[in-house]
């Protein structure tokens, strides 16, 4: 039986999305082995996979961001925090990262393993890089953020701007880079010295491009709708879509009746990971459509509800609703711009009102704009007035629902669990030739 060894980072966005496609590969016949940080076993081990814990300090609290890395939190909130997550979440865990996979590697016939892991993990660089190791038959990136690589065509990763292909643009772009790389010399010293230590006999290129650029085969969880175009794009990259999610057991709270019978659904969530301040998104949401025809929904990403929360007579509050549960009775979603959310209800045709400024939510939400799927607030901490001229103008203008299913469309044309499969099996009959 040929085995898959998936990997992610412990937290919740880079988990979540590889999740659908490793219970499908178990359901294919695969041996699948899932590494990752120990708070993620109760997520993992219902898709069937196996099971592994990463040791050390990869091993971290992905739930508990804000208390791990304090740096990465008071950077982002200036929106400008992408070189602490390099620095302090990211490249710390690599050593760890690839000691772990080399001891599942060695457990089993490399030539019938594939690796397949979302690109924040970084076990796999010091042997694509020269470091002495087993190698399996091939390596997966699984792109679970928007395409951070460089091109002329667009800004730096980070920095929310739209893509500008014309000549005053590229200059624009080629200023942008050369400050960019400028700002990351101390991440890349960090990054070359950590993957140095480990054997590796090449540098790595510029950190954000690496997350595409190393692995053999990087297949970008969402369709070309979503992402900018840009010249000369690798051919080992490629848009899959995603494989949907399920809904599983969801006990629904004793509200959902009112759900259910609603003529209109305002859906609104703060995400996993960038939630604990409610008066970011939540309650400015509310308070904005407290006297809105409406239900608005509000879920919280699995945190409890605060006694404190004030709660209109229209709204309802769980800590935690899946989705896909929500999304078919949803007119408009308000989001901070997770990657995760934002193609959840864009695969399910719901327009969207985005408002985040942490980790990738610029890019995320600069996307959502520039496809003409949503409304960009272009800050994280809008205003409730703002927030209800945005409702008011998705809910009006039909041009943003066409657009949401335009891209639903992409997403259903597209097979991803089937693509993973192929690529697997491509990389398994290369490694059988010899």
């Amino acid at each position: 039986m040929s085995r898959v060894i998936m990997a992610s980072t412990p937290l919740l966005g880079h988990t979540l999305p590889l999740l659908p496609i490793c219970r499908g590969l178990v359901e294919l016949g695969y041996d699948v082995t899932f590494l990752s940080g120990r708070v993620m076993r109760d997520h993992i081990e219902p898709t069937g996979a196996r099971f592994r814990a990463l040791p050390g300090v990869a091993d971290f609290d992905g739930n508990n961001v804000p208390e791990l890395f304090p740096a990465f939190v008071r950077a982002g909130e200036s929106g400008d925090n992408n070189d602490f997550a390099a620095k302090d979440i990211f490249i710390p865990p690599i050593p760890d990262q690839f000691t772990a996979l080399q001891d599942i590697l060695a457990e089993g016939d490399p030539a019938d393993t594939v690796v397949a892991h979302e690109v924040f993990f970084h076990g796999t660089w010091p042997t694509l890089l020269g470091a002495p190791g087993i190698r399996p038959a091939g390596v997966i990136g699984l792109g679970v953020s928007v395409l951070a690589l460089g091109s002329e065509d667009t800004a730096p990763y980070g920095l929310g701007m739209l893509p500008d292909t014309s000549a005053k643009g590229i200059q624009r772009n080629k200023r942008l880079y050369e400050a960019e790389y400028q700002k990351y010399i101390p991440v890349q010293e960090i990054l070359d010295r950590t993957l140095a230590e480990l054997g590796a006999t090449r540098k790595a290129p510029f950190y954000w491009d690496g997350h595409s650029l190393l692995p053999q085969a990087t297949l970008q969880m969402g369709p070309p709708a979503l992402e900018y175009p840009r010249a000369g794009m690798p051919e080992h990259i490629r848009f899959i879509g995603r494989v949907p999610d399920t809904v599983g057991e969801f006990t629904p709270p004793d509200w959902w009746v009112d759900v259910e019978q609603a003529e209109r659904v305002i859906f609104v969530t703060q995400g996993t990971v960038n939630n604990s301040d409610l008066d970011q998104l939540i309650t400015p949401a509310m308070t904005a459509l407290e006297r809105e025809d409406a239900l608005v929904v509000v879920t919280l990403g699995g945190r409890p509800v605060p006694r404190s929360l004030v709660v209109p007579a229209n709204a309802r509050v769980a800590s935690y609703l899946p989705y896909r549960a929500v999304l078919p009775f949803t007119d408009v979603m308000i989001s901070n711009g997770g990657f995760g959310g934002v193609h959840t209800a864009l695969s399910s045709g719901v327009p969207l009102i985005v408002a985040g400024q942490t980790e990738d939510k610029p890019d995320v939400t600069a996307r959502v704009e520039w496809a003409g799927a949503g409304v960009n607030l272009r800050t994280g901490h809008p205003a409730p007035e703002d927030l209800k001229n945005a409702v008011d103008a998705v809910l009006g203008d039909p041009a943003y629902r066409r657009t949401a299913c335009r891209i639903q469309r992409e997403y259903e044309e597209r097979d991803a669990l089937d693509q993973v499969q192929a690529t697997i099996e491509r990389f398994l009959a290369g490694a059988r030739r010899g």
